[in-house]
């Protein structure tokens, strides 16, 4: 058996965790931002990862995207954003073809009010790959809160070409209107 693992363990003991409440009072993250199955689903699973080829990826000893991926999304669930932007760049300095890295960059740094490093980010994923529509809503929604409506309406207008029933894209163009 030739597998890598990360362990992350708990003691089970859940009567010591401080209450919501309390964690805002200490100004520690205290909301989860993704829904509850997808949390439990991270943190009660073992997670299959395929092997990423070191040939194809010309590095000897590669680690799939896939892994930090899951990571990430556990800091986001936490609200631990500047974290979890860190953890993208990192990514990404290691993978920088990595489109959904790119679109999760964005959006991270969309939620910080960073909003000139979440375009940058989204424009990045869309040299990559211009037909990603994650992409172009997430550039549609920062131009939109920056007051650049034509830009913003361009932008998820092109989302919506590749995707003409993405309800969220379909919401986004009615809020830039």
């Amino acid at each position: 058996d030739i597998t890598e693992r990360i362990i992350i363990a708990s003691k089970g003991r859940f009567d010591r965790a401080r209450s919501v409440a309390q964690r805002a009072k200490d100004h520690l993250p205290n909301g989860i931002t993704m829904p509850t199955d997808d949390f439990m689903a991270l943190t009660l699973d073992v997670w299959s990862i395929q092997p990423e080829s070191a040939r194809r990826v010309g590095h000897p000893a590669p680690f799939p995207v896939e892994l930090p991926e899951q990571l990430i999304r556990l800091l986001t669930a936490d609200r631990r954003l500047t974290n979890a932007a860190a953890e993208w760049v990192r990514v990404l300095e290691l993978a920088p073809k990595h489109v959904v890295g790119w679109q999760q960059l964005g959006e991270t740094l969309g939620q910080l009010g960073n909003r000139s490093d979440a375009l940058r980010a989204y424009e990045n994923a869309l040299a990559i790959r211009p037909d990603f529509v994650e992409a172009s809503l997430g550039m549609g929604l920062i131009l939109g809160e920056m007051g650049k409506f034509p830009e913003a309406l361009g932008h998820i207008d092109t989302a919506l070409k590749y995707s003409p029933k993405h309800i969220q894209g379909q919401v986004n163009r009615g809020v830039i209107l």
